[in-house]
């Protein structure tokens, strides 16, 4: 091998090099077969490893825990808390597993493999699914919550605010108190 010109070498050793990598996505193959790939979380609680069955009843769990934990709002003296279910809101975990168990395998080969790496690398956060508030309930709440801040002498952002519930209720442990939009404010 000393012998052999520098083109054969660097050849050889990319040869080696794709080899051990094709290896390494067979034993991964092997090893996640019907199950959410390493690395794979849905927006910060972990699922990797576990089987879709699992996984769907792990998510299951925790939508139940995020759909049913009060969540509060504060500005000054004003406070808004809602529970979540109460305004029917609900995450679609039949669709949320799907996402978490396609992740490495959809997309084409290269897409696939991508993806695999990826999870490896820096990991892969999955969205929830999850329904957006009626507007009828979410409406009267939010009507309550501007007619008690005008008492104040504030005005509600209220797409800030929406904001804000979708992202809150998807957080766990919540924190004490979120605060709440105001236009003018930044």
């Amino acid at each position: 091998m000393r012998d052999a010109p520098m083109g054969t070498r660097v050849t050889l050793a990319v040869l080696v090099l794709l080899g051990l990598l094709a290896y390494a996505i067979v034993v991964d193959l092997g090893a996640n077969a019907g199950k959410v790939h390493h690395g794979v979380t849905v927006e910060g609680f972990e699922v990797s490893g576990l089987t879709e069955s699992d996984a769907f009843g792990e998510l299951e769990a925790r939508a139940e825990e995020l759909e049913e934990t009060g969540v509060v709002f504060r500005t000054g003296p004003l406070s808004f808390r809602f529970v979540p279910s109460d305004l029917n809101w609900g995450f679609k975990v039949d669709e949320t597993t799907d996402r978490a168990m396609e992740v490495g395998r959809t997309g084409g080969p290269f897409s696939a493999v991508w993806d695999r790496a990826r999870t490896w690398i820096s990991g892969v956060e999955v969205d929830w699914a999850g329904s957006f508030f009626p507007r009828s309930r979410l409406a009267n709440s939010l009507n309550s919550l501007e007619e008690r801040a005008a008492l104040f002498g504030y005005v509600v952002d209220r797409d800030a605010l929406r904001r804000a519930m979708r992202a809150a209720i998807k957080e766990l442990p919540r924190r004490s108190s979120y605060e709440i939009p105001l236009e003018g404010s930044d």
